[in-house]
């Protein structure tokens, strides 16, 4: 399966993508008459102990991302500001972690490897180090490898860089399903070489035990902790004038906003030149538009002339269904807490077919921003403030996360002080 290998040697995304819908037996065109996925399909194989666990080096793959030496790549590439846009390295990265994931599972022929279908199911943590990359410093390099393999799901670690330094890390967890039935099928065992490795596949478990404890003590399954109970009543008694012993009335101060009024909402209509290698909807175009439309929130809250609001960190993406070409897409975000200068948004999406009128949720996104000056140094964001106890929930949540990404920020910065 040698031309399936050849993937690792391509010089460009763009590249190993059509590479990928190749081998993957696409048509070149879609047509409304055969919407669905044209693979050349065999029985995958559902004995786990048949497979052959493979070593990391088997997934690694570089692909460089040519902002600086190919113009009509960079025209694309660049934001308002002159910097890389992150929206675009979302949509790489998806790619880049389908392809490691490939590569993985290779099988004796290119049917068997594409009667699975390897699709994103979360990201993890992404951390951006350099939000303000310029083009001009030079062309970007994507490495991505896995890391971690659970019985159908697969973790794979990617980084971004620019001239050897990271601009951003994340974490894709893809999952394995059957290429026309839609059910979990294993894939390939990981081989441990090294003491990386190991250290890289432990931590990847710990990641899984992780999300089982967050969806337990979830707000969604859990109420509040007392340390949580105090301070949504603490903020409550604030906005209220207890002397009047009402509590119709709620006033919020000048630098503060009303959550309800922290929301931006947009729609959008998919077509079939946003697809993926299965005819439905590419994660990674999703990944962006939601990302591009809270980016969006964060500027009309803030309302800062004369600072930059910049992302710094990617939390916990889940995609729960796919959408099909031809869907309506809706988008909500709305920013659910603010300390400093930084803001946590989530977005949610949701989609509804043409010939329905049930909407389903399809995506959660959680985005941290920051505002900074000219100088680069911290302007305040406004306070938001919650009304209602949906509100104080989503408060909660977002301070939750936000603890979570200064953990993380302390972590590489430890990091950072070691080299």
């Amino acid at each position: 399966m040698s031309s399936f290998k050849a993937i690792k040697l391509l010089p460009t995304m763009r590249e190993a993508r059509d590479h990928l819908i190749k081998l993957a037996g696409q048509p070149e065109r879609w047509s409304a008459t055969q919407p669905d996925s044209a693979f050349k399909v065999a029985q995958p194989e559902e004995d786990r102990t048949r497979l052959v666990p493979q070593p990391v080096w088997k997934s690694s793959c570089q692909f460089t991302i040519p902002v600086k030496s190919d113009l009509e790549v960079r025209e694309k590439y660049v934001n308002f500001h002159g910097h890389v846009r992150v929206g675009k390295l979302l949509e790489d990265l998806d790619y880049g972690a389908v392809l490691a994931g490939y590569l993985h599972n290779e099988r004796e022929s290119v049917e068997q490897t594409f009667s699975m279908s390897l699709v994103t199911a979360a990201v993890d943590q992404m951390f951006i180090h350099r939000p303000d990359t310029v083009p001009d410093d030079g062309d970007l390099q994507l490495n991505a490898h896995v890391t971690w393999v659970g019985n159908s799901s697969i973790e794979v670690t990617e980084t971004v860089s620019q001239n050897d330094s990271p601009i951003l890390n994340a974490k894709f967890l893809i999952v394995a399903r059957h290429a026309k039935d839609d059910r979990a099928v294993p894939v390939n065992g990981i081989q441990i070489e090294t003491n990386e490795e190991r250290e890289a596949f432990e931590d990847g478990e710990k990641s899984k035990q992780l999300r089982k404890v967050n969806a337990q003590s979830s707000l969604l399954n859990s109420p509040p902790n007392s340390e949580e109970s105090v301070l949504i009543h603490e903020i409550f008694k604030n906005s209220i004038d207890i002397s009047q012993r009402t509590f119709k009335r709620q006033h919020k101060t000048d630098s503060e906003m009303w959550m309800e009024d922290a929301i931006l909402k947009s729609s959008t209509l998919w077509f079939p030149e946003h697809r993926n290698l299965y005819n439905k909807i590419f994660g990674g175009h999703i990944m962006r538009k939601s990302f591009e439309h809270s980016w969006s929130n964060a500027l009309e809250f803030t309302k800062l002339t004369d600072a930059i609001v910049t992302p710094i960190f990617i939390d916990d993406i889940s995609f729960r269904r796919p959408v099909s070409i031809g869907d309506l897409f809706f988008m909500s975000s709305q920013v659910t807490y603010t300390q400093d200068n930084y803001m946590v948004l989530r977005c949610h999406a949701e989609v509804r077919n043409v010939n329905s009128v049930i909407r389903e949720t399809t995506n959660e996104f959680y985005f941290v921003f920051s505002a900074l000056d000219r100088n680069r140094a911290p302007v305040a964001a406004p306070k938001v403030k919650p009304k209602s106890y949906a509100e104080y929930i989503l408060y909660l949540d977002g301070r939750r996360r936000f603890q979570t990404f200064i953990k993380c920020l302390q972590t590489v910065n430890r990091g950072s002080a070691k080299l």
